[in-house]
């Protein structure tokens, strides 16, 4: 017996993806590029109206049906493939934070160069955490470049396979650039991907111009896309959670009819980090029970639309390495863990995943491995 975590019946799993379908029929997508925009205009099942796009239930299902099972990433040094699909868990580091939380002073500061290295250097020796995430944003490279260097360095620091993304359309090619150069060549990259790039549709039901159009780089290169969007109730989606998730299933639908108009089985995972916010403050409380639930209802949802699932859930909110900072981690990775979560992100990662902790990282590289152990059978 293997044990499992559900929240959603399979009739009610059906009727968030029926309002998913529902709401991109009559309200729609806003896609911020024209190019994008023209590119889908004319397709059987597109209605446009300005810059915003309704999309009909058959070209959804179409969509969905050429979307492939499963995603396989490679590390550098590994023949054996780290498979994303049905109920394989797998576990990444947090990713593109600004801050660094120093023991010496008990406090954050901005993170640098040096620090992404020696962080990528503790990840590659944490034994339960398969993906890395070039961790930080350093503050010490110049902006136009540090997307692309953040590969680089982590790439070239461990043999893990990475999770991150673009900060631009114009420093997309730049990594694949860079990915391709330490992969062999563009062929090889393609066929045994490195990293994963992640889009990040911003709620409510928007595809910025970077979103649209880089979703269309990475489907033309065939390359593995994570969708994130990150709605939070009561702010920007329903303050229900059922709502909540209608709206999540819904942009993520809407970013893979973008990825499958340009490549037909072009590698997507649903993906995302649904959360609440703090009306007090106006932050996402990602360690909050609500958040936990709405992650594990991913893993169902992308389940029986048959894609590969990621997400967020398993950052803490608290702002030091203390009980609070254990406890949000260790509920939500476990929580994840028995969701069958094929990718679950977040380890390392302190105050609303705005600072990352190397102390927190090999306390959470324990959890991780306790929550591979829960869930396999006695």
């Amino acid at each position: 017996m293997q044990p499992r975590l559900t929240f959603l019946s399979e009739a009610e799993t059906d009727r968030i993806i029926d309002g998913a379908f529902e709401v991109l029929g009559h309200v729609g997508v806003h896609v911020g590029s024209d190019r994008v925009l023209d590119m889908l205009t004319g397709q059987s099942g597109v209605e446009r109206d300005g810059e915003r796009l309704r999309l009909g239930r058959d070209l959804l299902e179409g969509c969905l049906k050429t979307c492939p099972s499963e995603v396989r990433l490679y590390r550098q040094d590994r023949d054996a493939p780290i498979v994303l699909a049905g109920d394989e868990v797998n576990f990444v580091a947090g990713s593109t934070v600004p801050y660094v939380y120093d023991p010496d002073t008990e406090g954050l500061r901005e993170a640098t160069s040096r620090d992404l290295v020696n962080h990528t250097k503790i990840i590659d020796r944490c034994d339960h955490i398969d993906l890395q995430s070039g961790s930080f944003v350093p503050s010490d490279v110049p902006k136009p470049i540090v997307s692309a260097y953040r590969y680089y360095l982590a790439l070239l620091y461990s043999p893990k396979p990475m999770f991150s993304g673009a900060f631009g359309t114009d420093d997309i090619a730049v990594i694949w650039g860079v990915m391709a150069a330490l992969a062999g060549g563009d062929k090889a990259l393609s066929q045994r991907p490195i990293a994963l790039l992640c889009v990040n549709p911003s709620s409510p039901l928007g595809l910025t111009d970077v979103v649209a159009e880089n979703a269309v780089f990475l489907a033309e290169k065939n390359f593995p896309t994570l969708m994130i969007p990150i709605p939070l109730a009561g702010g920007s989606s329903p303050v229900t959670l059922a709502g909540t998730l209608v709206q999540h299933t819904a942009e993520n639908l809407a970013t893979i009819v973008v990825s499958q108009t340009v490549r037909a089985g072009a590698p997507v995972i649903f993906g995302g980090g649904p959360s609440i916010m703090d009306m007090r403050k106006g932050t996402a409380c990602q360690a909050a029970s609500k958040a936990i639930i709405m992650g594990a209802a991913i893993g169902q949802i992308a389940k029986r639309l048959g894609l590969p699932s990621s997400t967020n859930t398993g950052r803490a909110d608290s702002k030091c390495v203390d009980y609070q900072a254990g406890e949000e981690t260790g509920a939500a990775l476990n929580a994840m863990a028995l969701a069958r979560i094929n990718l679950i992100r977040g380890s390392g990662t302190l105050e609303y995943a705005n600072v990352i902790s190397t102390e927190k990282l090999l306390i959470d590289n324990e959890i991780c491995g306790m929550a591979k152990r829960l869930i396999r059978p006695i």
